[in-house]
């Protein structure tokens, strides 16, 4: 009987013994027992990072856990675990986000040796309140094109927390590389490359419960790096190689989902009482479009 190729997942983690537990604990359960669970500790203070460590440690063999010496930054904690995987398929699992059922890998595997990238569907948890995130835009695509149309009309990262085929990822010449000086917006181009480039499939039977209550860059941070990431987007997809027509569909949903965030980033600035951010926005794209083109 074949065994199952060997999964490695990619847990980074920094000063949140809880939530390592519990994301240990959906790991370790998972009914795809052929995996390796590669855990970096990002210099953690005290003990009790350790301690959790320990405690799985002991119970499971196939966890391997490292404890740095140093803060790399939270990138290079995630290049890192990366960098130790010995399976043909990866996935990172954060240390505040839990995956849903006991079938979660096994789900997303039927459909990795057929796709660079297999990722799941999403329930958003926000100071308590948890509420199902829509990734079902995903699941009438069926072409590279019409991921990558969803995926510019919607923009959110999720996808990121998907299982990769490594052998695919590869051979369709694409690398993990990402946007390090655009906080928050890291990993942004790297997937617009990677739907435009290799297949990808959105599995509705797989869950990650997602928090989004971590601590966010204050708003004017995150306007400057937006608009660059804005800038950056429309870059990809007016010097790649997609007809006209899908070139001019895909840029025009780019333009519309990013002009929108974009007024929320400045209403968040400013101040939504008594502005106007129309004229600024239309102004700001205006310049993004002739500075690209």
């Amino acid at each position: 009987m074949n065994q199952l190729p060997l999964i490695s997942v990619g847990v980074p983690t920094y000063n949140r013994p809880e939530g390592l537990r519990n994301t240990l604990l959906g790991i370790i359960m998972q009914t795809y027992s052929n995996i390796e669970v590669i855990v970096s500790d990002n210099c953690s203070p005290g003990e009790t990072v350790n301690n959790v460590m320990n405690e799985f440690c002991q119970q499971d063999s196939r966890i391997i856990f490292y404890k740095q010496e140093k803060n790399l930054g939270p990138t290079d904690n995630f290049y890192f675990v990366l960098s130790k995987a010995k399976g043909n398929y990866f996935i990172w699992a954060a240390d505040d986000d839990e995956w849903q059922d006991q079938d979660f890998l096994h789900n997303l595997y039927i459909h990795a040796p057929y796709n660079v990238l297999t990722f799941p569907d999403a329930i958003l948890v926000n100071a308590g309140n948890e509420f199902e995130f829509p990734l079902k835009i995903y699941e009438n695509c069926k072409s590279k094109i019409d991921y990558s149309k969803t995926f510019c009309s919607a923009g959110e990262g999720y996808p990121f927390y998907g299982l990769y085929n490594l052998e695919l990822f590869h051979q369709y010449n694409q690398q993990f590389k990402f946007d390090l000086d655009l906080i928050y917006y890291g990993e942004g181009t790297f997937l617009h490359r990677l739907f435009l480039s290799a297949p990808v499939k959105y599995v509705k039977e797989a869950k990650i419960k997602f928090s989004t209550s971590s601590i966010k860059p204050m708003s004017e941070k995150l306007l400057d790096a937006f608009l660059e990431y804005f800038k950056r987007t429309l870059l990809i997809y007016i010097f790649s190689d997609l007809t006209s027509e899908t070139k001019t569909e895909l840029i025009q949903t780019v333009c519309d989902n990013y002009t929108s965030h974009i007024k929320k980033l400045v209403a968040q600035q400013i101040g939504e009482q008594g502005y106007n951010g129309k004229s600024r926005i239309k102004r700001a794209v205006r310049i993004l479009i002739k500075g690209t083109v």
